[in-house]
């Protein structure tokens, strides 16, 4: 059996409004539902985060692991946090936090420092690693980055990190650790006390690839099949270890992943002077002129835009601009930001392009006939989301968002959740209601 098709029914996944992009229940109060326990709490959670699987990527290999956790479990969509880039996705899964309250933003522009920001780890909330060893539990991770030096640590036995270049390395440190079999962690070599209580996985080669060569890359569902055999390869170090029953299973990913084959650079600089505006397009690392009036932090298929100088009186007409401008798909203002929890450096409006623009410069644009791939819209908010195993229901989460992921985490350990986390247990069942941003609408 294979990974279903993103259409699936409502007994295998959950399907959310706005094509499930747009964090409905993420702006409303939660209902006083208990949370679900079906089986035995967990004693042990793995938690396998692959970077960049677009819900498209689902039926395209064969993978039969991932199907048989999906057999003791479910597979759903979850919405990500906005906008779709990786560390402040990453810091959202790890803290259970929205971007509003952990803070961490890429390809922002610094007023203090006049530079385009890139990705960064700067994370202004507590995570799950941190959390955890606060609670007395032990933790461990396997290139999971997002933790490194935060609640992890390379040569601590209680709360171990580990990294290697690829997704099999991290694969085998985790099954490794799961049987307490000796890992390198930097310059020692290092095997843990006990299994930890949470062990957490990260494997990078389908963003690279998605990046590429775009979604429909043909290089994918070989990827996707290896990356079915290194999960294989942890669930059978928990049989090996003796906690297979005792086990909870959560794999995601971070955003998903959408084409883009053209760029509209340079006439949207040329319309933006035509109305009398001095406009630059600037990306990571690189700082505006000082006359520049709107600034537009590129990242491919978004762009966030700071207005200086004489511009700041002219924001309606701008916006005006930017919505009749047929390449944009969506403008988000500061009060539809706010609504979608972004974190406040996102500026005075975020341009999501629509398909297949961009705005990145022609030098930088795909040979003519082919494609790369980008994320950071609403469109790439969804990811799937499989959970399984000891404490989980046997069906889909209420409309699950990445952020009730480490929440969910926490409470199969019988835990509190991180300090700061916004999310709810997958199974806690919202309210009716939605607050959605006017460009969302």
């Amino acid at each position: 059996m294979s990974w279903a098709s993103p259409r699936l029914s409502a007994a295998t996944a959950v399907m959310m409004p706005l094509s499930a992009v747009v964090p409905l229940s993420a702006v409303v109060p939660l209902a006083p539902v208990a949370a679900v326990a079906e089986t035995p709490r967990a004693r042990h959670v793995v938690l396998v985060d692959w970077d960049g699987i677009d819900p498209s990527y689902l039926g395209r290999a064969s993978m039969p692991n991932l199907d048989a956790l999906r057999r003791r479990g479910s597979l759903s969509f979850a919405t990500g946090t906005y906008r779709a880039i990786s560390n402040p996705n990453r810091a959202s899964l790890a803290t259970g936090a929205f971007p509003s309250t952990h803070h961490n933003a890429a390809y922002v522009y610094d007023p203090e420092s006049n530079v385009i920001t890139g990705q960064n780890r700067t994370v202004d909330a507590e995570n799950i690693a941190e959390s955890l060893t606060r609670q007395g539990r032990t933790i461990a991770s396997a290139g999971w980055y997002i933790v490194e030096n935060k609640g992890a640590y390379y040569g601590d036995p209680a709360r171990l990190y580990t990294q290697e270049s690829s997704c099999e390395g991290n694969s085998e440190n985790a099954a490794r650790i799961i049987r307490r079999q000796p890992v390198r962690s930097g310059s020692t070599v290092v095997t843990v006390p006990e299994v930890p209580a949470f062990l957490a996985v990260y494997c990078s080669e389908a963003d690279t690839l998605g990046h590429a060569g775009g979604p429909r890359s043909p290089r994918l569902p070989a990827l996707l099949a290896r990356f079915d055999t290194y999960l294989g390869g942890i669930v059978q170090a928990t049989r090996d270890a003796g906690t297979f029953d005792e086990t909870a299973f959560v794999i995601t990913s971070d955003h998903g992943m959408t084409a883009f084959s053209e760029t509209m650079h340079d006439r949207l600089l040329a319309r933006l002077a035509a109305a009398g505006f001095r406009a630059e397009i600037v990306f990571r690392g690189q700082s505006p002129r000082p006359e520049t009036e709107v600034v537009l932090a590129e990242n491919e298929r978004a762009a966030a835009v700071y207005l200086r100088g004489s511009a700041t009186g002219r924001r309606g007409e701008l916006r005006r601009l930017f919505a009749r401008t047929r390449q944009i798909a969506r403008v988000h203002d500061r009060a539809d930001l706010r609504r979608l929890h972004a974190a406040p450096s996102e500026g005075d409006f975020v341009l999501e392009a629509r398909r297949p623009w961009s705005f990145v410069p022609p030098s930088a644009m795909p040979p003519e006939g082919t494609e790369k791939g980008a994320h950071a819209t609403l469109a790439e908010m969804r990811v799937p989301l499989v959970v399984a195993g000891s404490g989980v229901p046997r069906r889909p989460p209420f409309a699950p968002r990445t952020i009730d992921v480490i929440p969910t985490i926490s409470a199969l350990l019988g835990a509190a959740p991180p300090a700061q986390a916004d999310g709810r247990e997958l199974w806690r069942r919202p309210t009716q209601g939605t607050n959605l941003p006017t460009s969302a609408r």
